[in-house]
């Protein structure tokens, strides 16, 4: 009985060594694995980013401190918080398909298009005009996040709300523009619109954010008439080329007249100037001889007879010199008549 007894008091005291071993052991694993879940709730917030947590569900911190700046921090790990993240003071992009056909992407390449496949309402998207057409575009919005704990917690998904309010603007700004404007010649100006509808609904829906831009990405008629309307295009843009090279045409000829009558104008002032000048010669050389001649008839007289004689000599073809003789005097002697033959002359004539 002795020996049985102390067999059974070793191996009690061995199993209690063992308890002991074992308890203590598992209270230093359960120490590390609540050090190690405390220490799972840092975090890092990185450059150009935001954070907010949410401990059960409501943000941390006084209103002031709720925002989490870049740098080293703490909470309460999964599943008492949760972290949110967002880019700070860094553009958005948010596109929108909804108005493009088959939902597949935008493809601007125009030579890819099929025009043979119809347009199925309820897979293919298209606006509708302030005229009646149809047609597709894709659009892109831009923004900023100002105020991120309204864009966290004001609404489930942001995005989804702000693409449907771009689509209900698009909506909006189609019904209010012709297709020719909306396609070809007020783009921008229906760019604008659809903005300007966004901005003015974004204030009643406190999302938080500040809207950088929206941008109209393309623009198509249907794919069905798209040749037609390429054709449209072309005979329009033939047409204003053709206005264009008239409008320059009419422009340089304009120029060009304008030019011919100032040089006229002043060849013809030059030549009156010249007229004027020569006549006020004539008349101040006419004036000074009259004065110096004006006591002396006979030398007007045979001044005139000069410049008639000069002037009958200037239009005759030919002239004669017929000198005086020793008394001083001139004999012309004209033979009138065909003269008469002579033996001596047979086909000439004699005369003085």
């Amino acid at each position: 009985m002795n020996e049985t007894d102390s067999t059974q008091t070793i191996g009690q005291k061995a199993l209690a060594q063992a308890l002991e071993q074992s308890f203590r052991l598992l209270r230093w694993v359960l120490f590390a694995l609540v050090v190690a879940y405390l220490g799972s709730g840092f975090f890092i917030v990185r450059q150009q980013e935001k954070a907010m947590v949410l401990v059960l569900g409501k943000a941390r911190g006084m209103a002031g401190n709720q925002i989490l700046e870049p740098g080293f921090h703490w909470t309460w790990p999964t599943p008492f918080s949760e972290i949110l993240r967002f880019p700070a003071e860094r553009i958005r992009d948010l596109g929108t398909d909804t108005f493009w056909y088959q939902r597949t992407g935008i493809d601007t390449n125009l030579m890819a298009i099929d025009e043979r496949q119809p347009l199925v309402p309820g897979r293919d998207g298209y606006s509708v005009s302030a005229d009646a057409n149809i047609f597709h575009s894709a659009w892109t919005l831009r923004y900023r996040v100002q105020d991120l704990k309204a864009y966290a917690l004001s609404h489930i998904d942001p995005d989804a709300l702000l693409r449907r309010e771009l689509d209900r603007a698009i909506v909006r700004a189609s019904a209010a523009t012709r297709i020719d404007d909306a396609l070809r010649t007020k783009m921008d100006e229906f760019r604008a619109t659809v903005e300007a509808e966004l901005r003015a609904r974004l204030p009643q829906l406190n999302l938080g954010i500040t809207v950088e831009g929206v941008d109209l990405t393309a623009t198509i008629p249907p794919r069905q008439v798209l040749l037609a309307f390429n054709d449209v295009i072309d005979a329009e843009q033939d047409q204003s080329q053709q206005i264009s090279e008239a409008r320059a045409y009419a422009t340089r000829a304009r120029n060009e007249a304008a030019g011919d009558a100032d040089r006229l104008r002043a060849e013809g002032q030059a030549e009156k100037e010249r007229m004027l000048n020569e006549l006020n010669a004539d008349a101040n050389t006419f004036t000074r001889i009259r004065e110096s001649i004006s006591g002396d008839p006979d030398t007007i007289l045979g001044m005139l007879r000069e410049d008639a004689i000069q002037a009958a000599l200037q239009q005759a073809e030919q002239r004669y010199l017929i000198p005086a003789d020793p008394g001083g005097r001139r004999e012309l002697r004209i033979q009138i008549g065909k003269p008469k033959a002579t033996p001596s002359s047979p086909s000439g004539y004699s005369g003085h």
